[in-house]
């Protein structure tokens, strides 16, 4: 197993879907996974889990303290102030999962870590179960071997690329709401609800998965 150690600061949704991704690969990326006990009820819930890989900190310094690969996860409101209280250091990685917090922040923020090993990352909750989607800039050779891991992964050279790529994810909304509204009104035909779930489901399914290798032409 890879000794790479992986932190977390904030365990919301998306944090959580990575290390539920991550420890349930055949051969884990990582020696261990430390949750800062933001989101409480999260890092328990995960740490019960998997007990041979998670364990949580006391504080977000002890999660910087004892990982090298350190995700931020925390609320857009409260990730400039949380990173100015941790201490890192030259050896850290830090990937922000905050889609509003800009490049230069985290450079000054995360200072002294390399800029190089500075990374914007917006997964797709599915990573959870290897079969996500995630943009990030710019392209580092562990995250996106990791993210690799748990999806598709693209990663492109500049944050003004990412930025034009972060809109595709909103159609999530719109896909759902539309299998949702197919669904609703077979029901309203007389079909069974169990049926009509399954059904759509499956059709919304292939026609998903029928597109996910389309070529640049």
């Amino acid at each position: 197993m890879a000794q790479v150690r992986y932190g977390f600061v904030g365990v919301g949704t998306m944090s959580s879907a990575i290390v539920r991704g991550v420890c349930t690969l055949a051969a884990p990326p990582c020696s261990a996974v430390v949750l800062s006990p933001r989101g409480a009820d999260k890092s328990a819930a995960l740490k019960a889990e998997f007990p041979a890989l998670v364990a949580v900190a006391a504080d977000n310094q002890e999660v910087v303290d004892k990982a090298d690969i350190i995700f931020i996860g925390v609320l857009p409101k409260h990730a400039e102030e949380v990173c100015r209280a941790l201490k890192f250091t030259a050896r850290h990685t830090v990937v922000s999962l905050v889609s509003t917090a800009p490049m230069s922040l985290l450079h000054e923020v995360c200072a002294p870590v390399p800029a190089a090993n500075i990374v914007r990352a917006i997964p797709l909750p599915p990573v959870a179960k290897h079969r996500g989607a995630t943009i990030m800039a710019p392209p580092h050779e562990a995250v996106s071997a990791l993210f690799g891991s748990l999806g598709v992964v693209v990663p492109v050279e500049t944050e003004a690329t990412m930025k034009k790529l972060m809109p595709v994810s909103a159609l999530m909304g719109q896909f759902y709401a539309q299998q949702r509204e197919t669904q609703k009104w077979l029901q309203e035909q007389g079909v069974d609800g169990d049926a009509a779930a399954k059904w759509v489901g499956a059709v919304f399914h292939c026609i998903s998965y029928d597109s996910a290798t389309p070529n640049s032409h």
